[in-house]
């Protein structure tokens, strides 16, 4: 097994308005976090996330992107 690397993402999330076929995105906010190093892939890893200015009854959508690894 290849060992998964520490890691950087940005975490996109936000509500949708409208209908499944008509929607928008609104009240997107973007948030930096860091993957810990893992001996095995694949792995599970927990990162709590504060979503900040949005409850849980209200968040739409959560995006992961720009996955870089870090270089330690």
């Amino acid at each position: 097994m290849i060992p998964c690397p520490h890691s950087a993402e940005t975490v996109e999330y936000g509500q949708i308005q409208g209908t499944i076929d008509n929607f928008q995105e609104i009240n997107v906010q973007n948030q930096l976090i860091n993957a810990p190093a893992s001996v095995l892939a694949p792995s599970d890893v927990d990162i709590p996330l504060q979503l900040k200015g949005i409850s849980v009854d209200q968040l739409g959508f959560v995006r992961i992107h720009d996955i870089q690894p870090v270089m330690q």
